[in-house]
């Protein structure tokens, strides 16, 4: 088991095209942490495809990249399926803090959440969600049996809209414990 963590490196577009060929020719790799590497479209979807391969990651640190919705695009899709019940593979925690998603991004987030079977822990710090947004995501908390921790600090949700995201992570809480 190996793990990939090349931190606040500016490795850009060439960097994340290095790393995403190592993810495919190394198939034992289970955390990956590029966080603050301001990777860009050719990066991400670089990415993207790399994740299509490897079905053993646990950790995905995306963090700090300031990756616009576009970009962040390929790589939710493959992890919608790559989470999916029918893979059922093997990622745990998934980290996007301090990308811009807004309420476009979280149209992506939702249906990954329904979708996903493995996923517990989810970071979204700082990443311009608003009500709107915050109500999508419950929707797929909802439908989600494995989320247990759920991180938006930094994003401008009410409490009506936290309260009904907590009920559903409460819920997953409860179902995980031992009986």
């Amino acid at each position: 088991q190996m793990c990939i963590r090349d931190r606040y490196n500016n490795i850009k577009e060439k960097g994340m095209i290095t790393i995403s060929e190592m993810i495919k020719s190394n198939l034992r790799i289970i955390r990956l942490n590029v966080e603050g590497n301001h990777i860009t479209n050719k990066g991400a979807r670089a990415i993207a495809e790399a994740l299509k391969v490897n079905k053993v990651l646990i950790k995905f640190n995306l963090s700090y990249n300031y990756l616009q919705v576009s970009n962040l695009k390929l790589i939710i899709e493959v992890l919608k399926i790559y989470c999916s019940i029918e893979k059922n593979t093997t990622l745990k925690q998934l980290k996007l803090d301090r990308n811009k998603l807004g309420k476009e991004g979280t149209e992506l987030i939702g249906p990954l959440l329904k979708a996903n079977n493995t996923l517990e822990k989810l970071s979204l710090r700082y990443t311009d969600i608003a009500d709107a947004g915050a109500i999508i995501i419950g929707k797929g908390l909802e439908a989600n049996k494995t989320l247990i921790q759920l991180n938006l600090l930094g994003n401008s949700i009410k409490e009506e809209n936290m309260e009904f995201i907590n009920s559903a992570l409460l819920k997953n809480r409860l179902t995980k414990q031992p009986k």
